[in-house]
Formats: C-alpha cells, sequence, structure tokens
C-alpha cells in the first residue's frame, strides 16, 4: 500500500480539481458573456475540457462520478488521458444544449462530518 501512495495520489487530484475550480472563479465567463460572447464561450469550453479532464483522473477513485460527469459532457472517452490538446477539446464536444445537470455530490453537514470522521478513523 506505501508504494501506491494512495494518499499522495488523493492529494495531487484534490489539486487538480482545486485548479478547475480556480480557473473558472478567475476566468469567470458569466461576466464577459454580454461584452464578449465569443470570449465567455472559449472560457467556458476550456473549463468544460479541465473537466473532461479531472473526470478521466478521478476513475481510480470515484468510478461512478467519473462515469456520471464524462455521460454529462457527452464524452465516450476510456480511461486514458489523451496526451494532446487537440485530442482533449474534441473529445469535449462544445456547441451543443447542456441540460441542467442533477446534483453529483451531496453537501455533508457538521453533524454528518462528525459520525463519518468516527466511523473511519480507524478507531
Amino acid at each position: 500500500m506505501d508504494m501506491l501512495e494512495i494518499r499522495k495520489s488523493a492529494q495531487e487530484l484534490r489539486a487538480c480539481w482545486v485548479l478547475c475550480n480556480e480557473y473558472l472563479q478567475s476566468a469567470q465567463p458569466w461576466a464577459v458573456l454580454k461584452e464578449d460572447p465569443s470570449l465567455a464561450k472559449k472560457r467556458v469550453g476550456f473549463a468544460f475540457c479541465l473537466l473532461h479532464s479531472v473526470a478521466i483522473m478521478s476513475r481510480p477513485f470515484i468510478p461512478e462520478l467519473s462515469q456520471k460527469m464524462l455521460q454529462m459532457l457527452g464524452s465516450e472517452q476510456g480511461d486514458m488521458l489523451p496526451t494532446d490538446a487537440k485530442v482533449l477539446v474534441a473529445l469535449t464536444p462544445l456547441g451543443g444544449k447542456l441540460e441542467p445537470a442533477e446534483v453529483l455530490v451531496q453537501k455533508i453537514d457538521d453533524d454528518e462530518i462528525d459520525v463519518l470522521e468516527k466511523q473511519f478513523s480507524g478507531a
């Protein structure tokens, strides 16, 4: 188990999720939509490409959620990350109409956190 470095891998995956979120918050496609729809479209498209990549990277940890994310993105990508940005963009169809997404991950309240910490603390 030590050789697999699961904890380190999970931390790196979380860092990728944080980067995706930070990109979207800094790019703010909603803020430029009226003034520059083309720029807003590019920013949203890039965000979807990032999400697509992270969905694939998440598969070993959360396979069902990963698959749901890829389906919501309209992707039929397999387990491998594209090594070329053009391939990634081609795998993330843009320009179509997205249906409202279901909530994929429910928020955990403080009481549930306490119960889960006790349950999985190993004590």
